[in-house]
């Protein structure tokens, strides 16, 4: 589905992303400053583009094994590119734990 939102708008991700922000800003300028927002699913450098000049800290999630995926022909983003790459090859809550614990570390620096 997202191959094809985007042959009509290439930038609905980033529209998207963009609009939740900002709309969560509306309603809770107070607490804006003191929030953590989570993008998940980044695929394209498009998006990896908007993410870095937002100051977003960028972190990759890494599994074993693969899958099918209609969008395996894009491009991966590159490790250099990432700040953090979390191994998500235990269960869901492993990877919760993790990320729980990173973003903790990461909003101490």
């Amino acid at each position: 589905i997202q191959m094809k939102l985007r042959q009509g708008n290439s930038k609905i991700f980033i529209d998207g992303i963009e609009d939740s922000i900002y709309e969560f800003k509306g309603y809770h300028p107070d607490q804006f400053d003191d929030v953590v927002f989570l993008i998940t699913d980044l695929r394209f450098k498009d998006e990896l583009k908007w993410c870095r000049s937002n100051n977003a800290t960028i972190i990759k999630v890494k599994r074993n094994g693969s899958y099918f995926d209609p969008l395996a022909d894009q491009p991966e983003i590159d490790d250099l590119f990432v700040t953090d790459i979390i191994d998500n090859n235990g269960s869901e809550q492993q990877l919760a734990d993790t990320v729980a614990g990173r973003i903790n570390l990461w909003l101490q620096h």
